[in-house]
């Protein structure tokens, strides 16, 4: 979910129902914890792959806080893949 600061600020002005392929969204105008939520979900709903490990977390690509916990993500990602291709993890 990238452009946190961009998302917050547009959902001020304009209600994310008001886009009819999101008319279902349950919150309200300006309601960023609803949105960030009901995004998540919808991007959820269409992972096919049960196993498949997803991260997910606001960001923004200027602030360098957010850059390490990318980062970081994605050492863990490739760790995982090692140690369960080397039969540490099931």
């Amino acid at each position: 979910l990238n452009k946190r600061d961009l998302f917050e600020e547009k959902i001020k002005v304009k209600d994310i129902k008001d886009t009819p392929a999101f008319s279902d969204f349950p919150g309200g105008l300006g309601d960023y914890e609803a949105g960030l939520e009901y995004f998540l979900n919808r991007f959820m709903a269409v992972n096919q792959n049960a196993n498949r490990q997803i991260y997910h977390h606001p960001t923004c690509a200027t602030d360098s806080n957010n850059v390490k916990v990318v980062f970081n993500a994605c050492k863990d990602i490739i760790l995982r893949a090692n140690l369960k291709d080397s039969g540490f993890l099931d």
